[in-house]
């Protein structure tokens, strides 16, 4: 039996309250649509690859009903392929400034932008519940 090496944890915590049809600010849809890009877009993108790699029994994973609920809504799920597609926007706009680091941000910004998008379009079209299915099963 091989050796074991030790254990690790990590607690991501959230408790969004519902946010739908909050507005964007200062607390609002905002909040949620980025934890949603920054969070749990590339967490479960990463969870996925691990059980494509036939990895099992890595984690527990909990999720408040609140947030998944507001995961599967089809409501913040518009409302995110909106937020995503004015961040691109608003990256662009910037790339037209003249400062030179100005324009480098919005290289970034552009790109960091564009794998979410992607990942809504196809992957997050019927929401979290789906994706939380397949990694259960796996």
């Amino acid at each position: 039996m091989p050796e074991q090496v030790g254990s690790f944890a990590l607690v991501l915590h959230s408790h969004l309250p519902w946010l739908a049809h909050h507005g964007s600010w200062p607390v609002g849809e905002e909040w949620l649509h980025q934890a949603w890009s920054g969070s749990y877009l590339p967490l479960l993108q990463l969870l996925d690859e691990l059980a494509d790699e036939g990895r099992r029994h890595l984690l527990t994973l909990g999720i408040t009903p609140v947030l998944v609920t507001e995961l599967d809504d089809p409501w913040c799920l518009r409302e995110l392929s909106t937020w995503l597609g004015q961040w691109r926007i608003r990256a662009e706009e910037l790339a037209a400034r003249p400062d030179a680091h100005l324009r480098r941000l919005a290289a970034a910004e552009f790109t960091a932008a564009e794998p979410p998008l992607e990942q809504v379009a196809t992957t997050w079209r019927h929401g979290a519940s789906p994706l939380l299915r397949r990694l259960q099963d796996a």
